[in-house]
């Protein structure tokens, strides 16, 4: 989780907070309240988000498994 949120977090689309067992409700109160005040860096992330997500993952992943039956299931 900690890798994934840091990855988010270099393709700006993401803020990481660290591991999740060390966060307080303080900290993690405190993040999303600077988040909710930031329309700027809402929008930043917003968009990096729509550039690097195409919204298509459930297609993808079922070609591939229909693509994978039909290998396995054609002769």
């Amino acid at each position: 989780e900690v890798g994934t949120a840091e990855i988010l977090k270099k393709q700006g689309f993401g803020i990481n907070l660290g591991y999740g067992g060390d966060m307080g409700d303080e900290e993690i109160f405190i993040a999303v309240n600077e988040l909710i005040q930031d329309f700027k860096l809402r929008l930043y992330m917003s968009n990096r988000g729509k550039q690097i997500v195409d919204g298509k993952g459930v297609e993808k992943v079922a070609g591939i498994i229909k693509s994978n039956y039909l290998l396995n299931h054609n002769g």
